[in-house]
């Protein structure tokens, strides 16, 4: 008999992917509206209210910060591209980063990951750009990864592209990202 779990293959065409991933682009275009048409950078910048000089001039009645686990942009993954920066700019290897402690390695810390494909971004542009560029690149490779694996697993056009919105710009992704 024929086994019922296997899911039927489907066909999936380079053309395919093309329409849809430039498709995702444009969705990003209007959910980043800011950041590609008004030179904006993404980051959580209520963060700031929690920082000192701000956080003593804060007007009274102030909403509470609601990004509390995102200080990782700010605290640890910027300092270490600017290191990285640095480190090239004066014609070094990113090795280690002396600014931190008693000195941690910056190019063997699986935190920086400095030579990770899309930060190698810092190469040619400014932190804050290449950063948000990192969550715009990450949001849209999940969409795009979620629409070819569920094409590949037998689902339809229309539900792949269902399944790759709600997964590649849906909230958990998001906050990943």
């Amino acid at each position: 008999g024929r086994n019922s779990t296997v899911l039927p293959k489907s066909r999936l065409s380079g053309r395919e992917c093309a329409v849809w991933a430039l498709a995702l682009l444009a969705l990003q275009a209007f959910s980043f509206y800011g950041f590609f048409f008004k030179n904006e950078i993404l980051t959580p910048s209520d963060l700031i209210d929690t920082m000192t000089p701000w956080r003593d001039y804060l007007p009274e009645g102030t909403p509470p910060t609601v990004n509390k686990l995102m200080y990782d942009p700010i605290m640890a993954f910027r300092p270490d591209f600017l290191r990285f920066q640095d480190a090239l700019r004066e014609g070094r290897w990113p090795l280690w980063n002396d600014m931190e402690m008693c000195g941690l390695p910056l190019l063997a810390n699986c935190q920086s990951r400095v030579f990770y494909p899309p930060h190698l971004l810092l190469l040619v542009t400014d932190v804050d750009t290449a950063m948000s560029l990192f969550v715009v690149i990450k949001l849209w490779l999940a969409a795009f990864v979620a629409y070819v694996c569920a094409r590949l697993l037998g689902f339809g056009i229309w539900p792949s592209r269902w399944y790759s919105v709600v997964w590649g710009l849906g909230c958990f992704t998001r906050r990943w990202a």
